[in-house]
């Protein structure tokens, strides 16, 4: 699978780009969030048992009904030898409680994704249905429950079976700051924000890998299949400061060239040392999930420590470039690995609950949007597709795109799309690229559209060479729902990099209007 950075490379771009947008002032809300983590061993017939991670953020988004959540969410592979399996999907649950410390957690899991097309061989489509009692010590919770997984669509043999099994995870308490509109009420009776503040960095990133052995795809390759070039990866890293020093980092990469397909999402801790007032040392350990492109990284567990230099541009922008080591325990892969990387650092006010003032003399709020959307694809009679003889299926994805405002009429935007149909299921891709709009023209206020992408897809034998790049062009329209969101549709063409895989688009989503505010 790929490009699960995409989503977050493409948003930390645009707030590093456009850093210096001011806002007017604005009042701000705190609203109730989580980052939930879980891990489960998910039984395969005929294949070892598949040891998954699921890294979801849920929001709460009624105040009327406080136990709804809904949210996005990643499962991965971590044992078993499905090094490569990824899923992207939308959760929908109830978290309800039943004493002051106890409470009872429910909710459904769709999405897309899968792993090696031999090993997984359908739509992509994943269903989770889960039933838990979680504990609660001040913001954190102690899950155990059980949990239900249907691959849908797989081999009419049931090769891969539904089954309940159970899950243990722990969920962490966060809020988000919602931007509060004006209201007649005066400024002046809400208070100013005083409270504390963390330090964010945000840095997009490339990787690339000096690979040690070639021979690193699958055992099931042999020959020139089982050879695999040195090759480079974008992405996004996330560092949130702990201390002065000492860092938590959040990454997740997308493979370009020969390796499409190839996908990394990892964690870890870092530690900086300022050698003077432009240079810092700079070390990090991480540990996560990658694989896929036919890579052996066994049950998909990999191993990177780096070390480098960091040189300050500005008081908030500085260049990396690190060197070190990617070992996969459990697998073959293994390779020297170099990363560089532009990074900008925002000191971001801590949420807490209720509503602040916050003044545009002190702070910058950089306006963004959401948009949970579903993609349909239906192929050229011509297109190619390299592991069936019959003609390409039509496809859905599910995904998102992420876009900042440059003005009324101008977006920068990135989206992540992971195939649930058409017999594509380890399909995936992310795009960066541009969103034009044109003023309201009726009293609905409805907005014409026009969209053009670019970005890297792979997997399940769509053909991608040419470094595996995938380009689109779509028109459509949007329509207002509330201040804070709207309907949109639109249409139009895709196609890979050397033309063999042609189709009709068409996207469904809904607009979410959102703000990330930071000290000046």
């Amino acid at each position: 699978m790929n490009h699960s950075a995409s989503l977050l490379f493409k948003l930390s771009f645009i707030l590093l780009t456009f850093s210096m947008l001011q806002a007017q002032e604005i009042i701000q809300t705190a609203t109730k969030t989580r980052i939930r983590l879980d891990y489960e061993v998910i039984p395969l017939t005929n294949l070892k048992d598949m040891g998954v991670v699921g890294t979801h953020f849920d929001w709460y988004p009624s105040k009327s009904i406080p136990s709804l959540y809904t949210g996005l969410g990643f499962l991965n592979a971590v044992t078993g030898d499905e090094g490569g399996f990824f899923a992207f999907g939308y959760t929908l649950g109830f978290d309800y409680p039943i004493t002051k410390n106890f409470h009872t957690d429910v909710g459904v899991y769709v999405g897309g994704g899968s792993g090696s097309y031999i090993d997984f061989p359908n739509g992509g489509m994943i269903m989770r249905t889960h039933a838990a009692l979680a504990y609660k010590v001040e913001n954190i919770d102690i899950v155990a429950g059980l949990s239900h997984t249907n691959f849908v669509g797989t081999r009419a043999n049931k090769e891969h079976q539904t089954d309940f099994h159970p899950y243990v995870g722990v969920n962490i308490a966060t809020d988000i700051w919602n931007e509060v509109p004006d209201t007649n009420r005066s400024k002046s009776s809400y208070k100013k924000f005083d409270g504390l503040f963390e330090n964010i960095r945000i840095s997009p990133t490339m990787l690339y890998y000096d690979v040690d052995n070639k021979v690193v795809k699958k055992s099931r390759y042999q020959g020139e299949e089982a050879y695999q070039e040195n090759f480079p990866a974008l992405g996004l890293e996330i560092d949130k400061f702990l201390t002065d020093n000492i860092f938590i980092s959040f990454e997740a990469y997308g493979a370009l060239s020969s390796a499409a397909g190839y996908a990394a999402i990892q964690t870890g801790l870092g530690y900086e040392y300022p050698l003077s007032d432009y240079l810092t040392w700079e070390s990090k350990m991480v540990v996560g999930s990658a694989g896929d492109s036919r890579i052996d990284t066994g049950g998909g567990v990999i191993l990177q420590p780096l070390t480098g230099l960091r040189v300050a541009l500005t008081p908030n922008v500085s260049f990396k470039t690190l060197v070190g080591r990617t070992y996969a325990p459990t697998g073959l892969f293994s390779s020297t690995t170099y990363e560089a990387g532009v990074s900008f650092t925002t000191s971001h006010p801590v949420t807490k609950s209720g509503t602040y003032l916050f003044s545009s003399s002190s702070f910058n709020n950089i306006k963004w949007v959401m948009t949970p959307n579903l993609k349909f694809y239906s192929p050229h009679d011509s297109s190619h597709k390299e592991t069936q003889k019959e003609s390409q299926k039509d496809i859905s994805l599910v995904g998102v795109t992420l876009a900042v405002p440059i003005n009324d009429y101008v977006n920068l935007a990135g989206s992540t799309h992971w195939a649930m149909t058409g017999n594509v299921g380890s399909y995936a891709e992310g795009l960066f690229g541009i969103q034009l709009y044109s003023a309201a023209f009726t009293p609905l206020n409805i907005k014409a559209k026009l969209s053009a992408e670019a970005g890297a897809g792979a997997g399940a034998g769509i053909n991608t060479e040419s470094g595996g790049y995938v380009t689109q062009l779509t028109a459509g329209l949007t329509l207002s729902l509330s201040n804070n969101s709207a309907l949109n549709a639109d249409i139009g063409e895709m196609q890979t990099s050397d033309g063999r895989f042609k189709a009709h688009t068409i996207i469904i989503g809904v607009d979410i209007h959102l703000n990330y505010l930071y000290k000046k």
